[in-house]
Protein backbone atom coordinates (compact mmCIF):
# COMPACT_ATOMS: atom_id res chain seq x y z
CA UNK A 1 0.00 0.00 0.00
CA UNK A 2 2.94 2.19 0.88
CA UNK A 3 4.23 1.80 -3.00
CA UNK A 4 1.05 2.34 -4.30
CA UNK A 5 0.66 5.86 -2.36
CA UNK A 6 4.41 6.32 -3.61
CA UNK A 7 3.83 5.58 -7.70
CA UNK A 8 0.66 7.92 -7.31
CA UNK A 9 2.82 10.91 -5.65
CA UNK A 10 5.19 10.55 -8.47
CA UNK A 11 2.42 10.78 -11.56
CA UNK A 12 0.84 13.52 -9.87
CA UNK A 13 4.75 14.94 -9.25
CA UNK A 14 4.83 14.54 -13.36
CA UNK A 15 1.57 16.07 -14.63
CA UNK A 16 2.12 18.97 -12.29
CA UNK A 17 6.00 19.04 -13.95
CA UNK A 18 4.46 18.63 -17.67
CA UNK A 19 2.08 21.56 -16.93
CA UNK A 20 4.29 23.62 -15.67
CA UNK A 21 6.11 23.16 -18.95
CA UNK A 22 3.13 23.37 -20.59
CA UNK A 23 1.85 26.93 -19.25
CA UNK A 24 5.59 28.41 -20.13
CA UNK A 25 5.39 26.54 -23.44
CA UNK A 26 2.25 28.61 -23.86
CA UNK A 27 3.62 31.72 -22.59
CA UNK A 28 6.61 31.76 -24.60
CA UNK A 29 4.20 31.52 -27.99
CA UNK A 30 2.24 34.56 -26.34
CA UNK A 31 5.34 36.35 -25.87
CA UNK A 32 6.52 35.92 -29.50
CA UNK A 33 2.86 36.86 -31.16
CA UNK A 34 3.10 39.61 -29.40
CA UNK A 35 6.16 40.32 -29.99
CA UNK A 36 5.37 39.76 -34.13
CA UNK A 37 2.20 41.61 -33.90
CA UNK A 38 4.32 44.54 -32.42
CA UNK A 39 6.82 44.15 -35.70
CA UNK A 40 4.16 43.71 -37.83
CA UNK A 41 2.26 46.77 -36.66
CA UNK A 42 5.77 49.22 -37.06
CA UNK A 43 6.54 48.10 -40.10
CA UNK A 44 2.27 49.02 -41.41
CA UNK A 45 3.27 52.28 -40.33
CA UNK A 46 5.99 52.50 -42.79
CA UNK A 47 4.13 50.27 -46.17
CA UNK A 48 0.45 49.86 -45.56
CA UNK A 49 -0.63 46.24 -45.64
CA UNK A 50 -3.44 47.32 -47.46
CA UNK A 51 -1.25 48.66 -50.22
CA UNK A 52 -3.49 52.06 -50.47
CA UNK A 53 -1.28 55.34 -51.27
CA UNK A 54 -2.82 58.43 -49.23
CA UNK A 55 -4.93 60.33 -51.20
CA UNK A 56 -4.70 58.56 -54.37
CA UNK A 57 -7.57 56.87 -56.03
CA UNK A 58 -7.96 54.47 -58.86
CA UNK A 59 -9.40 51.98 -60.90
CA UNK A 60 -8.99 49.71 -63.82
CA UNK A 61 -11.26 49.26 -67.33
CA UNK A 62 -10.54 47.83 -70.60
CA UNK A 63 -6.89 47.19 -69.34
CA UNK A 64 -6.21 50.63 -68.56
CA UNK A 65 -4.81 51.72 -65.19
CA UNK A 66 -6.60 55.45 -64.33
CA UNK A 67 -4.80 57.26 -61.44
CA UNK A 68 -5.67 60.61 -59.95
CA UNK A 69 -5.81 62.53 -56.81
CA UNK A 70 -3.31 65.20 -54.79
CA UNK A 71 0.54 64.97 -53.94
CA UNK A 72 3.29 62.60 -54.92
CA UNK A 73 2.76 58.93 -56.02
CA UNK A 74 5.63 57.54 -53.61
CA UNK A 75 9.27 56.00 -54.12
CA UNK A 76 8.38 52.40 -55.12
CA UNK A 77 10.77 50.73 -52.65
CA UNK A 78 11.20 47.66 -51.56
CA UNK A 79 8.10 45.92 -49.06
CA UNK A 80 5.26 47.91 -50.75
CA UNK A 81 2.74 46.71 -52.19
CA UNK A 82 0.75 48.68 -55.22
CA UNK A 83 -2.83 48.65 -54.73
CA UNK A 84 -3.52 47.33 -57.95
CA UNK A 85 -0.36 44.95 -57.52
CA UNK A 86 -2.31 41.77 -59.38
CA UNK A 87 -3.50 43.41 -62.12
CA UNK A 88 0.02 45.00 -63.29
CA UNK A 89 0.84 42.30 -65.86
CA UNK A 90 -2.73 43.05 -67.37
CA UNK A 91 -1.95 47.18 -67.89
CA UNK A 92 -1.20 48.48 -71.20
CA UNK A 93 -2.02 51.87 -70.41
CA UNK A 94 -1.79 54.42 -67.59
CA UNK A 95 -3.42 57.73 -67.52
CA UNK A 96 -2.80 60.32 -64.62
CA UNK A 97 -4.82 63.10 -63.69
CA UNK A 98 -5.92 65.12 -60.89
CA UNK A 99 -3.29 67.30 -58.63
CA UNK A 100 -0.68 64.47 -58.93
CA UNK A 101 2.96 66.25 -58.95
CA UNK A 102 5.51 63.62 -58.79
CA UNK A 103 5.60 60.22 -60.13
CA UNK A 104 8.08 58.30 -57.89
CA UNK A 105 10.83 56.43 -58.25
CA UNK A 106 10.13 52.85 -59.77
CA UNK A 107 6.75 53.60 -59.54
CA UNK A 108 5.24 51.97 -63.14
CA UNK A 109 8.76 49.85 -63.88
CA UNK A 110 8.32 46.56 -65.37
CA UNK A 111 4.91 46.89 -66.51
CA UNK A 112 5.08 43.69 -69.20
CA UNK A 113 2.01 44.95 -71.27
CA UNK A 114 2.42 48.89 -70.98
CA UNK A 115 2.24 51.12 -74.17
CA UNK A 116 1.18 54.27 -73.48
CA UNK A 117 1.11 56.64 -70.81
CA UNK A 118 -0.51 59.89 -70.63
CA UNK A 119 -0.07 62.51 -67.54
CA UNK A 120 -2.18 65.50 -66.79
CA UNK A 121 -0.79 68.86 -66.15
CA UNK A 122 -0.19 68.47 -63.18
CA UNK A 123 3.04 66.22 -63.16
CA UNK A 124 5.94 67.84 -62.47
CA UNK A 125 8.84 65.48 -61.91
CA UNK A 126 9.26 62.09 -63.08
CA UNK A 127 11.34 60.14 -60.74
CA UNK A 128 14.50 57.99 -61.86
CA UNK A 129 14.11 54.84 -63.18
CA UNK A 130 9.56 55.64 -63.04
CA UNK A 131 8.75 54.09 -65.89
CA UNK A 132 12.22 51.94 -66.51
CA UNK A 133 12.24 48.37 -68.54
CA UNK A 134 8.77 48.59 -70.05
CA UNK A 135 10.18 46.71 -73.39
CA UNK A 136 6.46 47.29 -74.77
CA UNK A 137 5.87 51.23 -73.90
CA UNK A 138 6.23 52.91 -77.02
CA UNK A 139 3.81 56.70 -76.73
CA UNK A 140 4.39 59.19 -74.05
CA UNK A 141 1.99 62.50 -73.41
CA UNK A 142 3.97 64.39 -71.06
CA UNK A 143 2.49 67.22 -68.78
CA UNK A 144 2.99 70.64 -70.13
CA UNK A 145 4.36 71.65 -66.81
CA UNK A 146 6.94 68.66 -66.81
CA UNK A 147 9.89 70.25 -65.05
CA UNK A 148 12.53 67.69 -64.27
CA UNK A 149 13.07 63.54 -65.56
CA UNK A 150 15.55 62.18 -63.30
CA UNK A 151 18.06 59.21 -64.24
CA UNK A 152 17.18 56.32 -66.20
CA UNK A 153 13.21 57.80 -65.94
CA UNK A 154 12.27 56.08 -69.19
CA UNK A 155 15.50 53.83 -70.23
CA UNK A 156 15.00 50.46 -71.62
CA UNK A 157 12.08 51.05 -73.33
CA UNK A 158 10.25 51.02 -76.72
CA UNK A 159 10.01 54.60 -77.18
CA UNK A 160 10.34 55.59 -80.55
CA UNK A 161 9.60 59.70 -80.77
CA UNK A 162 9.98 62.10 -77.91
CA UNK A 163 9.14 65.84 -77.43
CA UNK A 164 10.11 67.40 -74.21
CA UNK A 165 8.14 69.99 -72.94
CA UNK A 166 8.96 73.57 -72.83
CA UNK A 167 10.83 74.13 -69.67
CA UNK A 168 11.98 70.19 -69.20
CA UNK A 169 15.23 69.40 -67.66
CA UNK A 170 16.52 66.04 -68.27
CA UNK A 171 19.45 64.73 -65.13
CA UNK A 172 21.36 61.29 -66.05
CA UNK A 173 20.34 59.33 -68.90
CA UNK A 174 16.51 58.99 -68.71
CA UNK A 175 16.62 57.52 -72.10
CA UNK A 176 19.39 55.03 -71.84
CA UNK A 177 19.08 51.89 -73.97
CA UNK A 178 16.10 52.65 -75.90
CA UNK A 179 17.09 51.45 -78.66
CA UNK A 180 13.94 52.10 -80.84
CA UNK A 181 14.58 55.81 -80.79
CA UNK A 182 13.99 57.42 -83.87
CA UNK A 183 13.39 61.09 -83.50
CA UNK A 184 13.72 63.56 -80.26
CA UNK A 185 13.45 67.20 -79.70
CA UNK A 186 14.84 68.71 -77.35
CA UNK A 187 13.36 72.37 -75.76
CA UNK A 188 14.71 75.75 -74.63
CA UNK A 189 15.26 74.65 -71.27
CA UNK A 190 18.20 72.45 -72.51
CA UNK A 191 20.75 74.77 -73.52
CA UNK A 192 24.00 72.30 -73.42
CA UNK A 193 23.43 68.71 -75.00
CA UNK A 194 25.56 66.95 -71.77
CA UNK A 195 22.56 65.41 -70.56
CA UNK A 196 24.06 62.18 -69.99
CA UNK A 197 27.57 60.70 -69.39
CA UNK A 198 29.22 58.75 -71.98
CA UNK A 199 28.31 55.71 -70.23
CA UNK A 200 24.79 57.05 -70.11
CA UNK A 201 23.61 58.07 -73.67
CA UNK A 202 20.41 58.60 -75.75
CA UNK A 203 20.99 55.84 -77.82
CA UNK A 204 20.44 54.95 -81.66
CA UNK A 205 18.82 58.41 -82.74
CA UNK A 206 18.06 58.76 -86.21
CA UNK A 207 17.11 61.99 -85.64
CA UNK A 208 18.44 64.36 -83.15
CA UNK A 209 16.62 68.07 -83.05
CA UNK A 210 18.48 70.58 -80.88
CA UNK A 211 16.64 73.79 -79.53
CA UNK A 212 17.09 77.22 -81.55
CA UNK A 213 18.71 78.40 -78.34
CA UNK A 214 21.58 75.39 -77.96
CA UNK A 215 24.54 77.50 -76.34
CA UNK A 216 27.18 73.91 -75.94
CA UNK A 217 28.05 71.27 -77.55
CA UNK A 218 29.47 69.44 -74.69
CA UNK A 219 32.37 66.92 -74.68
CA UNK A 220 31.58 63.48 -75.48
CA UNK A 221 27.55 63.69 -75.52
CA UNK A 222 26.33 64.07 -79.14
CA UNK A 223 28.99 61.82 -80.15
CA UNK A 224 27.70 59.17 -78.02
CA UNK A 225 23.98 58.90 -79.73
CA UNK A 226 24.01 56.73 -82.67
CA UNK A 227 22.86 59.50 -85.67
CA UNK A 228 23.99 59.65 -89.41
CA UNK A 229 23.73 63.70 -89.40
CA UNK A 230 23.28 66.72 -87.00
CA UNK A 231 21.84 70.39 -87.44
CA UNK A 232 23.96 72.50 -85.27
CA UNK A 233 21.63 75.85 -84.73
CA UNK A 234 23.43 79.58 -84.54
CA UNK A 235 22.71 79.79 -81.12
CA UNK A 236 26.30 77.60 -80.50
CA UNK A 237 28.76 79.27 -78.55
CA UNK A 238 30.74 76.72 -77.46
CA UNK A 239 31.95 73.41 -78.68
CA UNK A 240 34.05 71.74 -76.44
CA UNK A 241 36.82 68.98 -77.15
CA UNK A 242 35.57 65.31 -78.82
CA UNK A 243 32.05 66.98 -78.93
CA UNK A 244 31.47 64.50 -81.49
CA UNK A 245 33.08 61.64 -80.20
CA UNK A 246 31.64 58.34 -80.77
CA UNK A 247 31.44 55.70 -77.72
CA UNK A 248 30.09 52.87 -79.48
CA UNK A 249 28.45 50.11 -76.91
CA UNK A 250 28.28 47.50 -79.49
CA UNK A 251 29.84 47.56 -83.14
CA UNK A 252 26.43 46.53 -84.24
CA UNK A 253 24.67 49.55 -83.19
CA UNK A 254 27.11 51.80 -84.98
CA UNK A 255 26.07 54.18 -87.51
CA UNK A 256 28.56 57.02 -88.40
CA UNK A 257 27.52 60.63 -88.71
CA UNK A 258 27.96 61.89 -92.13
CA UNK A 259 26.48 65.47 -92.64
CA UNK A 260 27.20 68.28 -89.96
CA UNK A 261 24.89 71.33 -90.51
CA UNK A 262 26.59 75.05 -89.61
CA UNK A 263 24.52 78.22 -89.60
CA UNK A 264 27.43 80.11 -88.60
CA UNK A 265 27.82 83.39 -89.92
CA UNK A 266 31.75 84.51 -91.07
CA UNK A 267 31.55 86.38 -87.82
CA UNK A 268 30.20 83.78 -85.71
CA UNK A 269 32.20 81.33 -86.93
CA UNK A 270 35.67 83.63 -85.57
CA UNK A 271 34.05 84.59 -82.48
CA UNK A 272 33.03 81.33 -81.02
CA UNK A 273 34.84 79.63 -78.77
CA UNK A 274 36.19 75.59 -80.19
CA UNK A 275 37.69 73.16 -78.40
CA UNK A 276 41.12 72.69 -79.29
CA UNK A 277 40.21 69.21 -80.45
CA UNK A 278 36.28 69.97 -80.68
CA UNK A 279 36.14 67.29 -84.20
CA UNK A 280 38.00 64.62 -82.53
CA UNK A 281 36.77 61.31 -83.46
CA UNK A 282 35.15 62.41 -86.58
CA UNK A 283 35.83 60.20 -89.96
CA UNK A 284 37.58 62.80 -91.62
CA UNK A 285 36.97 60.97 -94.69
CA UNK A 286 33.32 60.24 -94.33
CA UNK A 287 32.06 63.79 -92.67
CA UNK A 288 30.37 66.56 -95.00
CA UNK A 289 29.76 69.96 -93.48
CA UNK A 290 27.14 71.96 -94.84
CA UNK A 291 27.87 76.01 -94.41
CA UNK A 292 26.34 78.82 -95.21
CA UNK A 293 26.10 79.73 -99.32
CA UNK A 294 28.98 81.74 -99.83
CA UNK A 295 30.91 81.00 -96.79
CA UNK A 296 32.92 78.09 -98.08
CA UNK A 297 36.08 79.63 -98.41
CA UNK A 298 35.93 80.88 -94.75
CA UNK A 299 35.26 77.49 -93.27
CA UNK A 300 37.27 75.62 -95.12
CA UNK A 301 39.72 78.45 -94.01
CA UNK A 302 38.72 77.91 -90.47
CA UNK A 303 37.92 74.05 -90.07
CA UNK A 304 40.47 72.71 -92.41
CA UNK A 305 43.99 74.91 -92.19
CA UNK A 306 43.31 76.40 -88.35
CA UNK A 307 42.62 73.09 -86.93
CA UNK A 308 44.64 70.91 -89.53
CA UNK A 309 41.62 68.81 -90.34
CA UNK A 310 40.79 67.32 -93.79
CA UNK A 311 36.79 67.53 -93.90
CA UNK A 312 34.60 67.82 -97.01
CA UNK A 313 32.95 71.02 -96.77
CA UNK A 314 30.11 71.89 -98.82
CA UNK A 315 27.65 75.11 -99.46
CA UNK A 316 24.18 74.89 -98.83
CA UNK A 317 21.56 74.97 -101.62
CA UNK A 318 19.31 77.57 -99.73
Amino acid sequence: MKNFGKGKEKKIKRKKDNLCKNMKLLFFIILISISWHNLVAQNNDMVPSSGEIPNIQWHIKDSVLYVSGEGDLPDYKQGFILPWNYEVSNIIKVVISGNIKYIGESMFAGYPALRRVEMGSSVEHIGPMAFHANRLLEEIQFSDSLKTIEDLAFANTGLKRVVLPKYTKCEGGPFWGCLSLEYISLPDSIRTTQMTGSEKSFMDFLELVLSPVTDTIASFTIGDADINHLDVPNSVRYIADSAFFFVPTSAYMRQDMRTIYLHFTEQQLQQMNWGPHWAEGLKRDIVTFIVPKGLKNAYEEFINRKYNYNFVIEESDQ
